[in-house]
């Protein structure tokens, strides 16, 4: 990723916090690009990444706060199928485990 990419990034999910509208995984995201190398912020990170995946299980939470957002853009989500609403969560569970399995 991109030093740009990674400042913008970390804006968008600090704006989401701050809204309050941030998913656990997003918080921690941010925790993770904002951290100083810190063994004790490293290992509390990671504390934090297996009670937000545990908590709900693929991601259910981060899925409807993901569906919020875009019924907030006015995003019509009628169109969405089962089939393939399941095969986002499918993506999105497997882009989870190559990211948290980089760490």
């Amino acid at each position: 990723m991109k030093i740009e990419d990674t400042l913008s990034r970390m804006d968008l999910l600090a704006s989401r916090i701050k809204e309050g509208t941030a998913s656990k995984l997003e918080t921690v995201e941010w925790l993770e690009l904002t951290n100083n190398g810190n063994p004790v912020k490293e290992a509390a990170i990671q504390l934090l990444k297996n009670w937000a995946t545990s908590d709900y299980g693929d991601g259910y939470f981060d899925g409807f706060v993901k569906a919020q957002n875009l019924y907030q853009e006015d995003v019509d989500l009628s169109d969405y199928t089962k089939q393939s609403i399941m095969e986002m969560s499918e993506a999105a569970e497997s882009d989870f485990d190559t990211r948290n399995n980089q760490n």
